[in-house]
């Protein structure tokens, strides 16, 4: 099978997501290690996105949560899915 670099992303994230989701219901946190080290790699980080809601993605927390700076202030996302603007 040969996949390409959106069908390996999305085979990555099919198996990351649930893991994390895991994680976040037993109050489990992103270490500052982990924090620092996912931010180096942040792609999504300071890109426009219109869902969940309209904004500039700005991170995550160690909780997991999606911070996403609307111009009126930063808001935690903890679910749904992002689009791109």
């Amino acid at each position: 099978m040969n996949f390409g670099p959106a069908s390996a992303a999305s085979t990555l994230l099919d198996q990351l997501v649930p893991a994390l989701l895991r994680l976040t219901a037993h109050g489990a946190q992103l270490t500052e290690f982990e924090c620092a080290a996912f931010a180096r790699r942040d792609w999504l980080r300071g890109r426009q996105i219109r869902a969940p809601l309209a904004g500039r993605a700005s991170g995550i927390r160690p909780d997991g949560a999606l911070l996403v700076d609307t111009g009126a202030g930063t808001t935690m996302v903890r679910e749904g899915h992002v689009e791109l603007s």
